[in-house]
């Protein structure tokens, strides 16, 4: 496998024998004709609060183009 940066979509790895996973920064999940796979993820440049809970991103759940993506939400809570 290997990793890199595409000028368009931001970073990838490939691990050997799979598709290239991307990961990227916007405000919203992807909405260009572009084939994203399961496992691309999106990370979110404004997050928004609910309670203990931040918006982190999307990840792409089922290919397409430019597939369904799901809301990663990070809970928040005190650290030791």
């Amino acid at each position: 496998g290997y990793v890199g940066m595409h000028s368009a979509r931001g970073f990838y790895c490939r691990p050997s024998g799979q598709a290239a996973r991307y990961i990227a920064y916007g405000e919203a999940p992807p909405m260009e004709k572009i084939l994203h796979n399961p496992g691309d993820l999106m990370i979110n440049l404004k997050p928004i609060f609910k309670g203990k809970k931040i918006l982190f991103g999307w990840m792409c759940t089922q290919a397409g183009k430019p597939g369904r993506w799901t809301e990663l939400w990070m809970i928040m809570g005190k650290t030791k």
